[in-house]
């Protein structure tokens, strides 16, 4: 049977992930903020050009506009898609295992 499977371990945010890397790795990063709908009408623009990387930041929006990435686990448990237990660890941990 092919199925959708959709697995996480934590749910985050981008501030709370850039809280972790500068906790464990003990440097302040400089952050800029940016507005996905503004990504989007560049990308757009720039598509119209005809320019193919116009896309880049169309895409890359997902992450800054307001819906931000999809939370697909209340839909998962609904449907029971889960077919993995749930990964268990904190965010810090997970950085500290890449940084």
């Amino acid at each position: 049977m092919n199925r959708h499977v959709r697995i996480f371990t934590i749910k985050t945010s981008q501030k709370d992930i850039l809280a972790a890397v500068e906790k464990v790795t003990g440097a302040k990063w400089t952050v800029k903020n940016v507005n996905g709908k503004e990504m989007v009408a560049d990308g757009k623009e720039n598509l119209a050009k005809g320019d193919a990387m116009g896309v880049v930041p169309i895409v890359q929006s997902i992450a800054f506009l307001d819906e931000g990435w999809r939370d697909w686990s209340a839909e998962a448990e609904e449907d029971k898609k889960i077919l993995l237990p749930k990964g268990t660890g904190t965010l810090e941990e997970t950085v500290r295992r890449f940084v």
